[in-house]
């Protein structure tokens, strides 16, 4: 079984084209202003009209109000709402609850302790995302292209599927899968060109070797 694939940041359109013709499986979109990958709710309308429906689509919001969430909602539909902040496990219930829509939370990971964090979510998330901890300066609290232990996720003991987030790329993404065990990847500064602009030919090479990985 192929891994599963999420670019998430995309911001044009002929990103998004290259993607779900390589295979992709979710596309993420940045709804957060600190983000080079931040787009408005009309840019994603025009750029979910394009997206099939065998293709996910993946709103990124860190910690968000509902009067952002809808607004992104009242112009186009979303298949999840992905949560990157410090959001608490009755704000993830209350979103889910709003908005009826699977949810998936991330969370940074440097130790094993960091994984004694999740249980309070369990409940009310679909599918996790492990991350790298962003670098101290930053602004933005995800694709910031730094790695973690991939070998931590051993300690990963829930039954919630997971994607693996962090730094990945073409180069570094067989070792990720062989050390995590993950089944699922997201990549965003990993298949740019300059920040926040997604490459083409790093998109489809990094969506071919994951769709070609044992």
């Amino acid at each position: 079984m192929s891994l599963l694939v999420k670019i998430c940041g995309v911001t044009d359109l002929k990103a998004l084209k290259v993607s779900v013709d390589c295979g992709v499986d979710y596309l993420g979109f940045v709804f957060f202003s600190k983000s080079p990958r931040n787009i408005s709710a009309s840019l994603y309308s025009t750029l979910a009209s394009e997206i099939p429906k065998k293709v996910a689509k993946v709103g990124l919001f860190v910690n968000p109000n509902d009067q952002l969430i809808d607004e992104v909602l009242s112009i186009s539909q979303l298949d999840y709402i992905q949560l990157h902040g410090a959001e608490t496990p009755h704000r993830v219930s209350s979103i889910r609850k709003n908005f009826l829509l699977p949810i998936i939370k991330s969370f940074a990971i440097s130790n094993p302790q960091d994984f004694k964090h999740i249980e309070p979510y369990c409940d009310f998330v679909d599918k996790f995302l492990f991350d790298s901890k962003p670098p101290k300066d930053s602004s933005r609290p995800g694709g910031n292209s730094v790695t973690f232990n991939w070998k931590l996720m051993t300690q990963y003991t829930f039954k919630k599927p997971w994607l693996l987030a962090g730094g990945l790329n073409s180069e570094n993404l067989s070792d990720a899968v062989k050390q995590s065990g993950c089944k699922q990847v997201d990549v965003s500064s990993g298949v740019e060109k300059s920040l926040g602009i997604k490459d083409p030919r790093l998109i489809k090479t990094f969506i071919t070797l994951a769709k070609t990985l044992p």
